[in-house]
């Protein structure tokens, strides 16, 4: 990790958070922060003195955090995000044998999976520190027989269904996460 990533690390901003605060894009911040570009000197002492100011930030560990389980699976993205210090609050899967095997995966879980997340409010989800999102972006992942599916009596397309699945991600993310998201296709 490069002390740029290192310092936003402790910080707790999110990229759009300290490319606002650095008056650079959120893009730049990433660039800075995975070592892709050589970050300037004036935006490390920038953090640095974000940090002097904000000093319970970076007393804040970066493991210990929460994060929600969007279009889980059998819980592959979570292993990742475990390993590092965090706990799954919220587990989303529609799919009832996937269900089963997350269960068997993570049984000690002190949550329910939550079926089919285009039915759950975004207040319904808990507060969390970051998303976890594995939706459905290819035909795959969602049914083959039909090849359109019926809801409310109206024939819904596959991608009308990924549409909807993206839009609830959308309004969970923008109501509930305060740190960070993780989108995998």
């Amino acid at each position: 990790m490069t002390k740029f990533g290192e310092l936003l690390a402790r910080s707790g901003l999110s990229d759009s958070e300290a490319g606002e605060y650095l008056d650079i894009s959120a893009k730049t911040v990433r660039r800075y922060a995975t070592g892709e570009v050589i970050a300037k000197i004036p935006y490390i002492q920038a953090l640095k003195t974000w940090l002097e100011l904000h000093p319970r930030a970076a007393s804040t560990p970066v493991s210990g955090f929460t994060f929600i389980d969007l279009f889980a699976g059998i819980g592959g993205l979570r292993l990742g995000f475990e390993a590092i210090g965090g706990k799954c609050v919220f587990t989303s899967e529609w799919d009832r044998y996937s269900q089963k095997t997350y269960r068997a995966n993570f049984p000690n879980d002190d949550h329910e999976i939550a079926g089919d997340i285009t039915k759950i409010r975004a207040n319904e989800i808990p507060k969390h520190d970051v998303l976890l999102a594995g939706f459905p972006a290819s035909r795959s992942r969602l049914p083959a027989f039909p090849r359109r599916m019926r809801s409310a009596g109206r024939t819904v397309s596959p991608a009308t269904r990924r549409a909807r699945c993206f839009s609830t991600c959308n309004a969970a993310l923008s109501t509930t996460v305060r740190r960070r998201s993780c989108w995998k296709t």
